[in-house]
């Protein structure tokens, strides 16, 4: 039985912001005004504009206070319409220059439901990363939280990931693409160039911040995507502060896809914990992805042969599929079509331990990544 039978495929964005555009004008500015400007005409865009099934809107801890925190997760449940889109709640930990929580990235921390703390960077009991696991711990239940580290590799402001810093727990994700470009490895496509003038790094990237540096490293995220939206549009962000989404500074934002029998709150956060989840570059590529007829997101036992099987239906001509083993490429098929079906058979004797994953590039230069599964 074929295992993505019993699922579904939706879409969402669990990175965008709305109240950036009055608190934060360097990156909103004047463009970015011209957006939704409310909790409910975010949800909308997303729902209406970017035909999205689940939406978070994550503002900046710091930028929130009590009485906007209680408005958030009000809207949260206003906006969710049971069967046809989620509204998660969440926010942006972020961090204070020069105070304890720099140097550790910036995360979003999406609740399963409609209740859950706001734990800001610049308080002294989650103004680290670790304390800001350590509460989670004590305030809501495991299953309940996921933190998704995000720009991962972005130099500029000194954001890069901590990848030191690391709960398997509850970090289950990872944002590998949004409109700052692509973190899974250096350089084109989409290399990170926003603000590389400032970037202590000379360049737009921080070296040894990627995903693959993280994979190498063992650990073990689902790969997603976001929009990282400043102007209130989840999915597709029009501007961010003087640039327009798209062009070589700004990219075009990103979505994640994520595999759950229905359209149902815990349905579709289980799926995220369960890294049954992939990225894409703004465009609904469907991809399927299985190693030994395991789900991406998996954990399985040491196997002598793989079989690793990929479908993909692109929204243009498909130009690659790629099968990366162990931050190598090590299968590739350019199909010439808008659909393919792949088959490859790794036979080769196995490390300790191999992860795999699957990354899509079409002609029009759109791209998606799977989530990989773990072999051993």
């Amino acid at each position: 039985m074929d295992p993505y039978d019993r699922l579904q495929c939706f879409w969402g964005d669990l990175h965008c912001h709305v109240r950036e555009v009055r608190r934060d004008r360097f990156s909103s500015g004047k463009l970015g005004a011209d957006g939704p400007s409310t909790l409910d005409e975010a949800y909308a865009w997303g729902r209406e504009n970017s035909r999205l099934d689940f939406v978070a809107v994550t503002d900046h801890d710091t930028h929130l206070t009590d009485a906007e925190w209680t408005d958030t997760v009000s809207a949260a449940r206003r906006n969710s319409l049971p069967g046809r889109f989620l509204a998660f709640l969440g926010y942006e930990w972020s961090h204070v220059p020069d105070g304890p929580s720099a140097g550790y990235g910036h995360r979003n921390v999406i609740y399963r439901g409609f209740e859950g703390p706001l734990l800001r960077c610049n308080q002294p009991n989650s103004d680290t990363a670790p304390k800001l696991w350590c509460e989670l711990r004590k305030r809501v239940p495991l299953t309940d939280a996921v933190v998704i580290p995000h720009h991962p590799a972005r130099a500029a402001g000194s954001v890069w990931w901590n990848i030191d810093a690391h709960d398997p727990d509850l970090e289950r994700l990872v944002e590998v693409y949004s409109l700052w470009g692509s973190s899974e490895k250096p350089g084109p496509p989409f290399e990170i160039h926003y603000l590389e003038q400032h970037s202590p790094t000379g360049r737009g990237e921080a070296p040894g911040h990627f995903v693959q540096d993280a994979l190498a490293r063992g650990r073990r995220f689902g790969l997603v995507a976001g929009s990282e939206s400043h102007d209130g549009r989840p999915g597709n962000p029009l501007f961010h502060g003087p640039h327009r989404c798209g062009a070589a500074v700004c990219y075009r934002g990103g979505i994640q896809a994520v595999y759950a029998p229905e359209l149902d709150r815990d349905a579709v956060f289980d799926a995220f914990r369960a890294r049954r989840c992939y990225g894409a570059t703004g465009v609904k590529i469907a991809l399927e992805f299985t190693v030994n007829g395991h789900l991406m997101g998996a954990e399985i036992d040491a196997v002598k042969e793989r079989t690793v099987q990929v479908r993909v239906h692109g929204t243009d001509t498909l130009a690659e599929i790629a099968v990366v083993r162990d931050n190598r490429d090590v299968f590739a098929v350019a199909p010439d079509a808008n659909t393919a079906e792949v088959e490859w058979r790794d036979v080769r004797p196995g490390a300790p331990s191999d992860w795999y994953y699957v990354r899509v590039t079409q002609r029009d230069g759109n791209m998606a990544w799977s989530s990989p599964v773990w072999v051993g």
